[in-house]
């Protein structure tokens, strides 16, 4: 199953399974990834199963979404790419040929 693996700058360490379809990064509580910090917007990006491939599209943020250091607004994913959303890193793993059944799983980083 894919998985980001969410890294503060002060090295806290989250593992995320990618359970469902798409979910939402930002500030907001109802994001389904809540990271918070002053370069993250409320809604800050989206990564989405499209076709059977993850990529990640940046939802009109204020300070942009970036995949292994290039801005981005959307970005096909793969094995071991890094998103920067504010000084936050979210290290995409993938070692599952087949993404199909995903469901839903909220998680907040302070």
């Amino acid at each position: 199953m894919a998985k980001l693996v969410v890294i503060t700058s002060e090295g806290h360490v989250e593992q995320v399974e990618l359970e469902q379809a798409s979910i939402t990064v930002g500030r907001a509580d109802q994001s389904d990834i809540v990271i918070r910090g002053p370069m993250v917007s409320r809604t800050h990006a989206m990564v989405a199963l499209l076709q059977g491939r993850y990529s990640v599209r940046d939802l009109d943020s204020s300070n942009g979404t970036f995949v292994n250091g290039l801005k981005v607004r959307r970005q096909m994913l793969r094995h071991e790419d890094v998103i920067r959303i504010g000084d936050y890193e979210l290290r995409f793993l993938d070692d599952a040929a087949d993404h199909r059944g995903a469901r839903a799983s909220t998680y907040s980083l302070a």
